[in-house]
């Protein structure tokens, strides 16, 4: 195997790496959103529209990660 292609292996699965800790990464930040409008709207918060927002925003950015 030539050192190039050794290389490009290498990059591939680095970038595979790296695609896969972002979509754990939003998939977490998906989790938390929700759990923060579950919370708010238990509380009254008028945040919730808000934060309902930013969970739809985290659910777009997980499926176009995905």
């Amino acid at each position: 195997m030539t050192r190039a292609l050794a290389l490009q292996r290498q990059s591939e699965r680095t970038r595979a790496a790296a695609d896969e800790c972002v979509r754990q990464a939003l998939q977490a930040l998906n989790l938390a959103a929700y759990a923060a409008v579950r919370a708010a709207a238990d509380a009254g918060d008028p945040r919730r529209l808000d934060l309902i927002r930013l969970a739809e925003v985290t659910d777009t950015l997980a499926e176009g990660r995905a």
